[in-house]
């Protein structure tokens, strides 16, 4: 298991001096986002830090951007991978970045074979490409069977059923 990058012993050294979580964040030179702030805020409660001389700070505002086709043809082919693009074209990494970028790059249809990084930040194993047409391949349907399955046992008992009743087995007389 890997050790957790913002260990008790760090977090309970810098939050003293910390006078906001924002703030703290800029300490750990974390990412100025929503899920970092959420998963600091979950780390300090875990390991039990006080934190009650914080002060209510907002996150700092992100310019909103516009992913322009031509924007993004000229990023990704300057770049090895969708962090790549962000450095390039200027924006703060944050989550949601990623995904939407993917979305907008395929809805374009920009060329990413050339991308050696995966989402991870690895290199990747095997070209995007390939992979998605090994995930395509339609798989033939099963043959139909004219009889259903039937759970052993379950066969109809329909026949030794008491014919005054309709159910159970027939009274011998």
């Amino acid at each position: 298991m890997s050790r957790p990058r913002y260990t008790r012993e760090l977090l309970s050294t810098a939050t003293p001096r910390a006078t906001s979580l924002v703030d703290l964040m800029h300490r750990l030179d974390m990412p100025m986002g929503s899920g970092a702030r959420t998963y600091l805020s979950k780390r300090l409660a875990h390991y039990g830090i006080d934190v009650s001389h914080f002060v209510d700070e907002p996150l700092p505002a992100r310019s909103p951007q516009s992913y322009t086709r031509d924007r993004l043809t000229e990023a990704a082919s300057r770049s090895h991978s969708i962090a790549n693009m962000l450095a390039h074209m200027g924006v703060v990494p944050y989550a949601s970045a990623f995904g939407y970028l993917r979305t907008k790059l395929d809805q374009y249809g920009i060329d990413t074979s050339h991308f050696t990084e995966g989402p991870s930040g690895r290199e990747r194993l095997f070209p995007r490409e390939e992979l998605t047409r090994a995930v395509t391949v339609v798989v033939p349907e099963r043959p139909h069977h004219p009889r259903p399955f039937h759970r052993a046992g379950s066969h109809d008992r329909s026949a030794s059923a008491d014919p005054q009743t309709g159910g159970g087995h027939p009274q011998a007389a």
